[in-house]
This record gives structure tokens, sequence and C-alpha cells, in this order.
């Protein structure tokens, strides 16, 4: 909102602003952006060389490029809902979405302006008024979307560029018609703008606007911030905002809040943990208001003022294009060792699928935690798995074509992870494999009632219809997930057997599986780190009932299969079980994992089958 509003000040100027006004401004805002934005980009690149994790390498690379493209609000909007992505550490480029917006509307914004003065020129229209029939048109689009999409799709929303732009779009508007609000009675302005302070500093405090954030809960600071640039402008003295140690720094809020970011993220990396502390936390602050005011002072204030640019647009524009180029260096060059490495790691893997043995202890773990986020079922690969926000039902062959045992594998990602294990054993089995799974979604008869799920009722449509497509293929075998929770939380939810009841009604028989554990942290972060696998084991009872859930399941035509011994011994879920990495985040299984138990898997068809 501040943006937009020094911006259309600018603007307002003018007389009639021309082609060359929005390049001038253009050349003046990347002289102010690009130092800081290419020092902090760069360095967190070469930091994250040192400090990340090798499995976070390559998100953090594609974060590092989006930044430099100034797209990051995108990336994260599109990994929010990429459930593959769902559960990874936070990327320590992730402030850099609110510079990549801004920088959309650096963008954007002076064009509308210039476009909207031209065509008022051609029609006889005052142009002031013009600009504000035309961003109050805007701002009323952007804010009726930003609440929709904000209830419907929040993770997306908060980082949509459409759902910001009413935010933009007062302050442009208050830009145009500051002059026009009355500013006579200086102790009603004062005492708006306390208030507005307290609304404006208090109001993260107490909503979570991590979850409500952009829709009409950001109208709160936003207006507030309106109002206090207006008892500025009035002359009404807010003390606190005048402090001098607060105006100075002020001077490196832009450059300590990119700084500040990475800094925290690489200290988390580091320790394990999430909670900072008092020390390490003013550290943080210390370290990144140094690394601020370095930056602004020999780097961001020099380039800014250089004669040579300030009054030649195309110049400063190719210069600070030029600036970039250590940051897209360091991201190529980050990008060459990854490539590297995981080369070799899948050399590895691919070694011991060829010859399966034990793994030498000095090998590591296999996958190597560099590549064990990619070693997954095929279907994510192929567009035979369905994504978070979509409900139709995708239908895909794997296996023999013309196999006679025609197998149905039905429900969310933790079904599909056995894919791998039923593709080995299509030869053996003479299996027609039927792929039908869907991101975030339990075969369930009420979605609604499982509070976990992202997209509760999507996956209520999606289910409905799975479950008629099923009774209208009629397989021979039904295989899906039959518990849900975690520890003595484990059960069979009283859901999941309702809609195996709407299958086997109609002769169909369903092999249901205990679920693995969910071990609550990234065990490839921690084996990646830990000094020894072991140290990211889990006790047994505190990711699986005591009491088998199924113990007690007797359904027609219902086979339940406890598969838990594969993965916990009597008293530990280990990390690393006989050199191979058991998961590849902190509940899904690795795929070579998988394929290393299809035996056990075969087992229980084999069981399903015969008692058909």
């Amino acid at each position: 909102m501040i943006a937009a509003f020094f911006l259309t000040t600018s603007f307002a100027k003018l007389e009639t602003p021309q082609l060359r006004d929005v390049l001038r401004y253009y050349a003046s805002t990347a002289r102010r952006i690009v130092p800081c934005a290419m020092l902090v980009i760069t360095g967190t690149i070469l930091a994250g060389m040192v400090f990340a994790p090798s499995m976070l390498w390559r998100e953090t690379i594609y974060n590092a490029a989006a930044s430099t493209l100034f797209i990051e609000n995108w990336w994260l909007a599109w990994t929010g809902t990429d459930y593959l992505r769902q559960g990874l550490s936070v990327s320590p480029f992730q402030q850099m979405w609110a510079l990549s917006l801004q920088v959309q509307y650096y963008l954007v914004l002076p064009l509308v302006l210039w476009a909207i003065a031209r065509l008022a020129r051609t029609m006889g229209y005052p142009q002031r008024k013009a600009w504000t029939l035309a961003l109050l048109a805007i701002l009323v689009c952007s804010l009726a979307y930003s609440i929709v999409i904000t209830d419907r799709n929040q993770p997306w929303a908060y980082f949509d560029s459409f759902a910001r732009g009413w935010e933009y779009m007062i302050g442009a508007l208050l830009a145009l018609n500051i002059d026009r609000i009355p500013t006579a009675n200086r102790t009603v302005l004062r005492i708006l703008g306390y208030l507005c302070l307290v609304a404006l500093v208090g109001f993260a405090a107490v909503m979570p606007v991590s979850k409500l954030f952009p829709g009409y809960a950001a109208l709160v600071p936003v207006l507030a911030t309106a109002g206090l640039i207006v008892t500025a402008r009035a002359g009404a003295d807010i003390a606190p905002l005048r402090i001098k140690p607060l105006l100075a720094l002020a001077d490196i809020s832009f450059a300590f809040y990119l700084w500040h970011w990475p800094l925290l993220i690489y200290w988390r990396m580091q320790t394990g943990s999430f909670e900072v502390g008092l020390v390490a936390g003013l550290g943080i602050i210390a370290l990144a208001g140094v690394l601020a005011f370095v930056s602004v002072r020999l780097f961001e204030t020099p380039f800014r003022r250089w004669k040579l640019l300030a009054p030649r647009p195309i110049v400063a524009l190719l210069a600070s294009a030029l600036l970039m180029t250590p940051a897209v260096a360091a991201v190529a060059q980050w990008r060459a060792v990854l490539d590297r490495q995981e080369a070799t790691a899948r050399q590895a893997l691919a070694a011991f699928r060829a010859a399966p043995g034990p793994v030498p202890q000095a090998a590591g773990p296999l996958p190597d935690p560099i590549i064990a986020r990619q070693d997954i079922p095929v279907a994510y690969g192929d567009g035979c798995h369905q994504g978070l926000t979509q409900d139709t039902v995708l239908e895909c062959i794997y296996g023999k074509e013309t196999g006679r045992t025609e197998v149905a594998l039905v429900g969310g990602s933790h079904s599909l992870q056995w894919l791998p294990a039923l593709q080995s054993l299509a030869g053996q089995m003479d299996l027609r494999i039927i792929n039908m799974t869907k991101s975030g979604c339990t075969f369930t008869d009420d979605a609604l009632a499982d509070p976990t799920l992202l997209y509760p009722r999507i996956c209520d449509r999606w289910n409905a219809a799975a479950a008629r497509r099923i009774i209208e293929i009629d397989p021979d075998l039904v295989i899906t997930i039959a518990t849900r929770g975690r520890g003595p939380d484990e059960i069979i939810p009283e859901q999941y057997p309702a809609i195996w009841d709407d299958l086997t009604v109609q002769g169909i028989p369903i092999l249901a599986l205990r679920d693995n554990p969910w071990f609550g942290y990234d065990v490839v972060e921690c084996v990646d780190r830990a000094e020894a696998p072991q140290d990211c084991d889990r006790d047994r009872d505190t990711v699986l009932n005591e009491a088998d859930p199924g113990g007690a399941l007797s359904m027609p035509l219902v086979t339940y299969a406890d598969l838990s011994d594969l993965y916990c011994t009597a008293t530990t879920c280990p990390a690393v079980d006989q050199g191979l990495l058991v998961y590849r985040d902190t509940h899904h299984l690795t795929a070579s994992y998988v394929l290393a138990h299809a035996d056990a898997l075969a087992a229980q068809i084999d069981r399903a089958l015969n008692g058909r």
C-alpha cells in the first residue's frame, strides 16, 4: 500500500505522463532495489551451499531462481498447493515473495496509469478522475477475488498477485485523493493516528494472519496504514514514529527485511530447532542490522546516486540487469554442483536395484538423501495421480494390459506408494493394475469428518465418483489404506468401512492395509544432518497404536493386513532399515523401500484373493 502511494504520488505530479516517464520510474526503482536484492540472493546461495542439507538443495535452488526473476510469490503459490512439496522446510528465500510482488506492481501500475491517462486525454476526460474510477474498479474486482480465493484456497491466495492488488489500489487512490481529506482538527487526527498505530502493531498478535490473509482481514492493517499516512500528511504528531533511532532504522528496513530471513532459516537448519530463543534471536537481529547497514551504505546508496545512471534510464536499466549477474551465476553454479551429486546418487541406486543386497554402511543410506524426494511412484510424473484441488477421477493402467487379475489401487498418496511393489509383482502374479488415487484424500464415505484434510469437499466429490467407477469396473480386488492417526490415536475411522461396504455389497473384495507410521518431522532432513541414522528413529508406541486398530475388524470380503512389522521392530521404527532409507519425507515411504518388500504385499494379495 505504501509502495503504491509513493508511486502514484510521483505520477500525479506529472501533467501528462509519457512512456519516458514510465521508463524513468523503472530505472529509479531498479537502482534502489537491485543492489540489495543481488547481495541477499547471492549471499543466501553461497550460505546454502555450506549450511543447507543437500536434500534441500533442489527446492532451494528453485526458490533462488524464482527470486532472481522476481516471481517467488508465484512459485510459493504453486508449491503451496503441490502435494509433493507439502511439509518441506521453509525456504531461506521465502521472504523474497514480498519483493517479487512489489516488483510486479512496480512494472504494471505505471503502465496502467500511463494507459489510462492517454485514454482520458483522447476522450477529453479529466485525468485524475479517470485514474480514480479505473483504480476503484480494479480495487473492487481484486478485493472480491481475494475474499473468494482466500476462502477456497488460502495457501494459494496468500501469494497471489491478483489477490493482493486491492492493497495497492488503496494506496494509489489515497495518493490521488489525500488532498481532499479534511485535516482541520489535528486532535482528532492524532487520536486516529494512535489508534491506527495500535491496530497495525497489535493486529498480528491477536489474529492468525497466516491463515486469514489476504482476504477481508487484511483491510485492518491496510486501512490502519492509510490512516497513519493521512495523519502524518496533516502534521498530526505521532510521537513514537518520530523517534530518531527508529527513523534511522527505517533507512535500512528494506535491506534488513531481506537479510533477516535467511539468517533465521540457516540458524534453524544448523541447530535443528524451530525455537530461536532470546540470545540467538538478538544475535540474528544484530547481524541482519549490520548486513543491512553495509548493503545500503556501500552498495545501494552509491549505485542509486551514481551520476552516470540517474539521467540515463536505459543505461540504468542495463546496469541493473548486469548487477544481477552474480546472483544468476551463483544459481547456475549451485545447480551444476547439484546435478553432479544427483547423477552419482542415481547411479548408486540403479546399481542396487539391478543387484539387490545388503547396503554397505560406509555407502550411506539408499537412496541418497539428495534424491530421496524423487524416489516416488511413476504416477506422479505421468499425470496419473490427481492433484489436491481437482475432483476428476483419473484412471490409469499399469502392469499387464491383459492381466488375468485386475487390481484397483484406490485412495490417497499412502495408497499410491504401493504402486511400485504392484508393478514389480505384475509379471509373476499376472496383474492388471488400475491406479485411482488423489493427493490429500483418503478413501472415505465422509471426508468432512476428517479435520486433517486440506480440501474435504473436493475429496468428498472425488470419493463418490471413484466408488461409482469401481463398481462399474468390478475389479478382482481393491487395495486401499485402513487406518488413520498416530500412536494411541491410530484408528480405523468409521467412515472407511462405510465406503468399503458400498463395494463389498457388489461382490468386490477389499485389501485394507494398516498405514505406515507418521514421524512428525522430515526424516530425510534428519538423516542428512544426523551423525548416525539411529538418531532419527522413533519409538514404536509414539507412532503406532499398541493395540492393532484392525484386530477386531470383521467384514465380509474385507481382508485387513497389518504390515507394521515391516517398518518397525517391537520397540522402534527406524528411519533407515538395512541401509535403505524408509521415508522420503515425514510419512511417505520411498519407492525403493516399497520395492524391497513387494513379497510382503504379494502374500497379502494372495490372502485377499483366496478369501473371495
